[in-house]
């Protein structure tokens, strides 16, 4: 029976504990299983009266867990972790163009365009690196400068003068990185009004 464990709140010890499988979701607490409760599929109640909400899908695999209504730490909506697959993405793109400096990737360009390539990519490399470490950091400027560096090189490969055999797989390659940006900086947004709420 697949299980995951959960923290009740960032910081804390994994106590909450969901198990799924063929004979439906179990979710325990401190080891002592907490019974179903409330109007709605997957509500339970704590014994400390906060109410948990429980979504596996196990098809894909996933599992959602709530505490009245804010994700629990490390499940795949909680903002803290969106922020941080953002600057792994933001590293990744750094190594990426870290290797493309040392392949001889200037053979894709036309004839007639001369672009040193080379110091390009080492550039983006290092601005990449720079501006994921700010992200870490939860700075929004770096989030906003990040996204608005990946769009001008995203237009610049796919629709620039570039031949490109897989254009349209690079295209869809670029959007789905542009997706986990955008979601680093509603993540920077959720993680600032959360903060802000009184305690």
């Amino acid at each position: 029976m697949p299980q995951r464990k959960f923290a009740l709140e960032r910081g804390g010890p994994r106590r909450l504990q969901v198990k799924w499988g063929g004979s439906g979701v179990k979710v325990l607490l401190d080891d002592m299983e907490v019974p179903r409760a409330g109007p709605h599929r997957g509500d339970y109640r704590l014994p400390d009266g906060s109410w948990i909400h429980v979504d596996v899908d196990a098809a894909q695999s996933t599992i959602d867990v709530l505490r009245d209504g804010q994700f629990l730490p490390g499940t795949r909506f909680d903002p803290f972790h969106q922020l941080a697959v953002t600057f792994c993405i933001l590293y990744g793109l750094s190594a990426l163009h870290a290797v493309l400096a040392w392949l001889p990737i200037d053979s894709v360009l036309p004839p007639d365009v001369h672009i040193p390539l080379r110091s390009v990519s080492l550039g983006l490399a290092v601005a990449y690196a720079v501006l994921g470490f700010a992200v870490s950091k939860r700075s929004k400027a770096a989030m906003f400068a990040a996204i608005s560096l990946f769009a001008v090189e995203g237009l610049c490969v796919g629709f620039g003068g570039i031949e490109l055999a897989s254009r349209k797989l690079i295209i869809y390659a670029l959007l789905a990185i542009a997706a986990g940006l955008l979601q680093g900086l509603d993540a920077l947004r959720e993680i600032e009004i959360s903060e802000r709420q009184p305690t």
